[in-house]
């Protein structure tokens, strides 16, 4: 329901509009008056109101003084000005603010209904435009594991989610051709939807991306309504999908949304249909302490590199990886080399535009390997990442050179890009363009990239308190080290340690 606000300094003007006009036809139940522009502003100060139609000539505060000062503090109001004046320079003043329509008096009546119609369609639209945005940006944030419970708890309620399903499930599509997918999406969001509730948005990548909750999800069960929704649509064009790993818990959703993404980029080489289901493979553990410690073995490699090194580099980090069946084993190659190249580019370390395919699902045995296969495999995928660390690290510039050594010498304590740049004479909005134009990442997102991963370090190798390894990565305090940590990691401190603790029982 909408509210309106009639302004003219003329009382017989203000009651004929309110006459003339069926209002409840346009669903404008609530309908407020003012004589000039200052109690128009009153009036808006105490009451929201959704479509404005003012007068231009009025005493005190005129009708164009009166839509500046809407356009700054109200700029959600549609408004239509009634003028006597047929003289451009008002119309051309009155449509640079935005209004919807400039009617000269004496007011048709056909001509306002129509202006309010198309004022209050244009507000409806915006309005779900806005609301979709706002839904978008909260799943995104969801599945990237970029919004804290609290935060998730208080929107869900706004924009309709349950984030209290036993549940979730994602599922990625993309089209490999330049054709609509939107036949396709409805019939199998319909055929979803009589099982699950299904939320749907769209990623930066253009991956159409569906949220699944329910009290029992199977990926079969999801695999099983996209055959259907095929056969509906009879769509021939080529796709490829995903459907991730069933996650317990809204706080699981991203693992859900991460073996989705890790699972489509294995068929980036297809052609045709496919639906690929993710696996949950827990056996072979690639956590991000192992690729921590790949990256930093690579960035303190880069002339030192050898394959005697790496061998050890991988019986440390995965112990007894022969004796897993050779279809683990397979698995085990493509998701490192997506894993690492993922995080070596969010570590402004390889350039974001290289290609996928360069090390991506480049690895299958067909027989079981020997352990010194798996070596020379092992060596061959962390020099293919050398290789496109050099090539980047030669395109930068030498002040992100400089930038990356000063935070890998300074992370432990206070460091800033103000400081870094006071110390070599740049102008410190200048830099930071640079630095993410060159690297693809915000200086301070790499300085707290750097860090979380010299505590991961510290959490797996040390007993030291949560509090301490805070101070010792040069976080301010404890919390913003705990909301970093599970924005970065998908995990607080607390359970990646423990996760640790636990594996090595297991192993041993």
């Amino acid at each position: 329901m909408y509210t309106v606000l009639l302004v003219d300094d003329e009382e017989d003007i203000l009651n004929s509009l309110m006459n003339i006009i069926d209002w409840p036809v346009y669903g404008i139940e609530n309908i407020l008056t003012a004589h000039n522009g200052s109690d128009a502003l009153k009036k808006l100060e105490q009451q929201p109101v959704n479509l404005l139609i003012t007068d231009i000539s009025m005493p005190d505060m005129d009708g164009i003084t009166l839509l500046k000062e809407v356009r700054g503090k109200y700029p959600h109001i549609r408004c239509i000005i009634l003028s006597s004046y047929s003289d451009f320079s008002y119309a051309k003043e009155a449509i640079s603010l935005g209004v919807e329509n400039y009617l000269l008096k004496p007011i048709q009546k056909d001509e306002l209904d129509n202006s309010i119609r198309k004022s209050l369609d244009n507000l409806s639209m915006h309005k779900h435009i806005m609301k979709t945005l706002f839904l978008d940006n909260i799943l995104y944030r969801w599945v990237t594991n970029d919004i804290s419970s609290e935060e998730l708890s208080g929107h869900s309620r706004h924009i309709n989610v349950n984030i209290y399903f036993r549940n979730y499930c994602v599922v990625l599509i993309r089209s490999t051709r330049q054709s609509p997918l939107d036949k396709l999406l409805t019939n199998y969001l319909s055929h979803l939807q009589t099982s699950y509730e299904a939320y749907y948005f769209v990623d930066y990548r253009g991956y159409h991306v569906v949220i699944l909750g329910g009290h029992t999800i199977t990926q079969n069960c999801v695999y099983n309504h996209f055959l259907s929704a095929i056969d509906e649509s009879a769509y021939t064009n080529d796709f490829h999908a995903a459907i991730g790993i069933i996650a317990t818990g809204n706080e699981q959703v991203g693992l859900s949304y991460q073996s989705a993404t890790d699972t489509l980029l294995l068929c980036h080489n297809l052609t045709g249909q496919h639906i690929l289901l993710a696996e949950k493979r827990d056996t072979i553990d690639i956590g991000d302490y192992q690729l921590n410690q790949i990256t930093n073995y690579l960035q303190s490699s880069l002339d030192s590199f050898s394959k005697s090194s790496t061998d050890a580099l991988l019986q440390e980090l995965f112990p007894g990886l022969v004796d897993y069946p050779l279809q683990e084993i397979n698995s085990f190659f493509n998701m490192l080399s997506i894993r690492l190249f993922r995080l070596l580019i969010s570590m402004g370390l390889i350039d974001s535009t290289a290609e996928e395919n360069i090390i991506i699902n480049s690895y299958h045995f067909e027989e079981h390997p020997t352990q010194e296969t798996l070596h020379i495999c092992f060596n061959e995928l962390l020099s293919i990442n050398l290789i496109l660390i050099k090539k980047n690290l030669n395109r930068l510039s030498p002040i992100c050179l400089l930038a990356m050594q000063y935070v890998s010498a300074n992370f432990t304590e206070h460091v800033s890009i103000k400081e870094f740049c006071s110390k070599n004479n740049m102008n410190a909005s200048y830099f930071g363009f640079l630095f993410k134009k060159e690297t693809s990442i915000y200086f301070n997102d790499y300085i707290s990239q750097i860090r979380v991963n010299h505590a991961m370090m510290l959490l797996k190798n040390t007993n030291h308190k949560i509090s301490q390894i805070s101070t010792m990565c040069g976080f301010a305090n404890t919390s913003y080290f705990i909301l970093t940590f599970k924005k970065k990691t998908g995990v607080s401190p607390a359970n990646f340690r423990q996760s640790i603790i636990e594996k090595e029982l297991n192993y041993e």
